[in-house]
């Protein structure tokens, strides 16, 4: 359990500075609105995927 804890704040701190990344690269910034669709749409995909692989949900 710890393990999985650990990979869990480990995927948190790189999608952070990911998210991080792309704002410095994304200069021009498109409206707010579409910024938190995309973010979420991110953050959906990929914690869909990690709970998959790890804890073995099934899927909406």
């Amino acid at each position: 359990s710890y393990l999985t804890w650990a990979s869990a704040a480990l995927i948190v701190v790189g999608f952070s500075t990911l998210s991080l990344i792309h704002r410095k690269i994304s200069q021009p910034h498109p409206p707010l609105w579409i910024n938190k669709l995309y973010i979420h749409a991110i953050n959906g995909f990929y914690f869909e995927a990690i709970f998959k692989q790890y804890f073995k949900y099934p899927t909406r």
